[in-house]
């Protein structure tokens, strides 16, 4: 043992960098283990807390005091031995001496609020008043007398406790003004409609190995609660959507980093495999002379082992260190560098043993061993490869947030198998090349590619290494940008703007104010914008109604072709000028006629103002009525209770004391009892209509098609003609939908004589998208939730994978460079037995070192650029099933 222990002495060198491979390669693997869980934990926690309120919650509803005690004894057993917050709070309405009011009782209120004055309710008739209701000096709350003792305001306005109640940051709800915090006995006494309402969500940050716990608990609730019908309880919320986004996320995250784990562990057995092989060969003239003098080639196997496994043995050690370092657990971090020693000396025993016992090939530099040995890898390759990329490609690599493991492998075996075929294919191209140099003078370049096509089995490893380092490359280059383009953008193309305020108002204009005013929202560019389901036929899709110069910007075609009409613009203020007249003076005695302007602001948000009324005599009456800066006129509408048909009544529009356009008339008939004059020109015509490449598809529609679709609130179909299609469309994405003019929407809807569809959401574009979420819950009377790319989508998960994919594919190009390093030296090695025959015909020492450049470089060049191509092409294909993998359960 100790002669052994002096023959490894003498290659000291070479055992260290194999034991720095090993530790490497131990450590790294361990670490980003590591990593890819606190990532993949924290960006499903991201996930779970960027979503709205709504959607990180379940909210049970119940008559106060009718089921409390099972209500909750259903949550405790549901969630049994899961970390969640229960919040139980108290709502009701109430008349008071300012109006009516929103009542408020919840006894930890000050773990998410704060008092700006005064002190919390200490009796029931002590009340606090939120600071967003406004000075409310209340003296007596339905027939109690009170006293206002302090004024508070939510700590965080979005906060899951507050779910469903927009007074909280707006200071309304229905009309009403509050929230007013009052005691439990006060509410129970003179609330009406009391109604009590626990909010389930999470305690703390939701961890990936947390979700089946959570949705498990959420599935066991709806059951008990079906036990419970009868008793008024209700429930709703997101949070399963939420946490079923989150899983299929993170099942994504965990396929996306088994390419690089895999690149990884290819790449290290490269390494290892070229190190040891060049540490046998190195050994190989020691070991022929001592088998020749009768040593036994069991004892010289046992001997190498044992050496081997002290520096395996080391390196784990470093490697467990580096893991460690590297935040994995010392136990999950010895794991993997057990693991990876325990390969590693396997690997290197066999391999440098192999290469010391081996006799020398006749012809050394033809290596038709290696060549043998690459192509049956490369066939092995291909068939496991292969039935991987059919496994993505048809199956899909994640499924209800479980990755398939044979998809997950499937990019890293296809570029396994490239960079194969890239180092078989080297000799065949350097023997092409060697014929084509030959009437070049000087013999440097055709020496190098002759060795090249000898296929040394050095050249295969160089060739072989550098390639699978190209190709990962490549592939992660592309896919990461297609990933990013999934992540985000095409998110960015669902939300439509960078905020979305989807609010619970009447799907109908019904009166003089708008339920969404754009202008309301300070510090951003906001606009109103309709998103309805609609039919064409019988197929299903989404409407999404947006200005002219919204439209543009979010279908790319320019405005003048999207304008389904245009309103009589105004200046400041409207001023009618209206004769009514009958046919028979007889038939209408004091009658009046009632006129009804219809109004559209910027973004096309409609409303109808009560001009008043005139006597049908047909003289001609002024009505006058201030209008909003920006405002526009749509239509007149003539309406009167004692009216009889036959009635004409023409309408003069003035407005900054200048006529605007031509006079309009109507007449009253049994058909249209309230007829609209329509003052937007250029609606006759079909309306212009942008669908989505899905739609067209699936209805086989195409630019300059007519179409018809039916919107609930709008009596009959609308007419409209393609004049463009789009892959997606911002604020519907890549569904079947259709966008069209809101101006025109509400002109057509308004020559029908129906219902007038009013807008649902306010979109607004800023660079504060905290503020503005905040603006638009400010602006809520009723329920409403905030969209954004954070609350949607997933790249607060996928982000840092894709992050941690980059190093590890860096550092595989860095093991490659190694690879490729030893590979250069045993080339060098390799050539000092040639340099006194090729000195002899005239190579002199430069031109020898300019052949071995010219062959290290060909081959670099050659494995780089093939690889990258492959890696490119592999990512080409393989990419859309990955990308599409990013989507899963991705937006809500």
């Amino acid at each position: 043992m100790l002669f052994a222990a002096r023959r490894a002495a003498q290659h000291a060198g070479q055992s260290v960098v194999i034991g720095v491979a090993v530790a490497v390669l131990g450590g790294a693997l361990a670490a980003t283990t590591a990593i890819a869980d606190r990532t993949i934990d924290g960006g499903t926690a991201r996930i779970v807390a960027d979503a709205d309120p709504v959607a990180q919650s379940i909210v049970v509803d119940a008559p106060a005091g009718v089921a409390d005690d099972d209500v909750t004894a259903a949550i405790d057993a549901a969630f049994a031995g899961r970390d969640v917050s229960v919040r139980r709070m108290t709502w009701s309405r109430a008349p008071s001496s300012d109006g009516e009011v929103v009542l408020l009782s919840d006894p930890d209120i000050a773990t998410v609020a704060t008092l700006d004055t005064g002190a919390w309710p200490s009796t029931d008739a002590d009340v606090a008043v939120a600071g967003v209701a406004g000075a409310l000096s209340l003296t007596e709350i339905g027939d109690a007398p009170v006293r206002v003792s302090g004024t508070w305001r939510a700590s965080d306005p979005a906060a899951v406790a507050w779910v469903g109640h927009p007074s909280v940051a707006s200071g309304h709800e229905d009309g009403e003004v509050g929230p007013v915090l009052v005691s439990p006995g006060f509410i129970a006494d003179h609330g009406r409609g009391v109604r009590a309402a626990w909010i389930v969500s999470a305690a703390g940050a939701v961890a990936a190995d947390q979700i089946t716990g959570y949705r498990a608990g959420i599935a066991r609730l709806a059951t008990a609660f079906d036990n419970l019908e009868g008793t008024g309880v209700r429930t709703s919320g997101g949070w399963d959507a939420t946490l079923a986004r989150a899983a299929g996320a993170a099942g994504v995250a965990r396929c996306v980093l088994a390419v690089p784990v895999a690149l990884l562990l290819v790449m290290g057995a490269l390494v290892l495999g070229v190190l040891a092989r060049a540490h046998g060969a190195a050994r190989a003239g020691a070991v022929h002379l001592l088998t020749a003098r009768g040593a036994s080639t069991r004892r010289l196997f046992l001997e190498d082992t044992a050496v081997n496994a002290v520096v395996c043995a080391a390196a784990a050690v470093v490697a467990t260190g580096i893991g460690v370092l590297a935040g994995s657990p010392p136990g999950h971090a010895l794991v993997w560098a057990g693991a990876v020693a325990v390969a590693a000396l396997v690997l290197v025993t066999a391999v440098g043993t192999s290469a010391a016992l081996a006799e020398p090939e006749v012809r050394g530099d033809v290596s038709r061993r290696g060549l043998a040995a690459t192509a049956v890898a490369a066939v092995f390759a291909g068939i496991v490869a292969g039935l991987a990329a059919w496994q993505l490609l048809s199956a899909g690599l994640a499924f209800d947030g479980r990755a398939d493991a044979a998809a997950a492998a499937a990019p890293a075996l296809v570029v396994i198998f490239a960079a194969l075929i890239v180092a078989l294919l080297a000799g065949p191209f350097a023997a092409i090349g060697e014929r084509l140099a030959r009437p070049v003078r000087g013999l440097a370049a055709v020496l190098a590619l002759r060795r090249i096509a000898r296929q040394a089995s050095t050249v295969v490893a160089g060739v072989l290494s550098l390639g699978l380092a190209a190709g990962a490359i490549g592939f992660a280059t592309l896919s990461a940008a297609r990933s990013h383009d999934v992540v985000h953008a095409e998110v960015a193309q669902v939300v439509g703007a960078d905020v979305r305020g989807v609010y619970d108002v009447s799907p109908l204009i019904d009166g003089p104010e708008r339920a969404l005013n754009p202008e309301d929202v300070p510090g951003a560019d906001v606009f109103a914008a309709l998103r309805a389901s609609i039919t064409i036929g019988q197929t299903d899709a989404q409407l999404l109604a947006l200005a002219p110069d919204e439209l543009a910007a979010a279908t790319g075609i320019r405005a003048a072709e999207l304008a389904g009409g245009t309103p009589r613009a105004l200046d400041g203020d409207l001023e009618l000028d209206v004769a009514a007249a009958g046919t028979d003076k007889a038939l209408h005695p004091r009658a009046d006629v009632t006129i009804t302007a219809w109004l559209v602001d910027r973004s096309g948000s409609a409303r109808r103002v009560s001009m008043g009324a005139v006597p049908i005599d047909g003289a001609r009456h002024r009505l006058e009525t201030d209008v909003d800066d920006g405002e526009a006129l749509v239509a007149v509408q003539v309406s009167g209770t004692d009216v009889q048909p036959g009635v004409s009544v023409q309408v003069t529009v003035r407005s900054g004391g200048a006529e605007r356009g031509a006079p309009v008339a109507v007449v009253v008939s049994d058909r249209t009892p309230e007829p609209r004059a329509v003052t937007v020109s250029d609606f006759d015509a079909p309306l212009p209509v942008v669908v989505t490449r899905a739609l067209a598809d699936q209805l086989a529609l195409r630019t300059g098609a007519e179409i018809s679709f039916r919107l609930g609130t709008v009596a009959r179909p609308i007419d409209g003609e393609i004049v463009a299609v789009r892959d997606g469309v911002a604020g519907v994405g890549t569904i079947p939908g259709v966008a069209v003019d809101l101006n025109g929407l509400v002109a057509r809807a308004l020559d029908q004589g129906g219902s007038v569809p009013a807008p649902g959401q306010l979109w607004a574009h800023t660079d504060d998208v905290a503020a503005t979420s905040a603006a638009l819950r400010a602006v809520a009377d009723r329920p409403v939730q905030i969209v954004t790319a954070a609350s949607i989508g997933s790249a607060g998960l996928i982000d840092p994978v894709l992050a941690v994919v980059a190093a590890g594919i860096v550092l595989v190009a860095l093991l490659a460079a190694l690879a490729f390093a030893a590979v250069s030296a045993g080339v060098v090695r390799a050539r000092r037995d040639e340099a006194i025959p090729l000195r002899s015909f005239g190579f002199t020492a430069a031109r020898q070192r300019t052949t071995a450049t010219i062959e290290l470089t060909v081959t670099a060049v050659f494995a780089l650029v093939l690889g990258a191509a492959a890696g490119l092409a592999i990512a080409l294909w393989l990419g859309p099933a990955l990308t599409a993998a990013l989507t899963v359960g991705g937006v809500t």
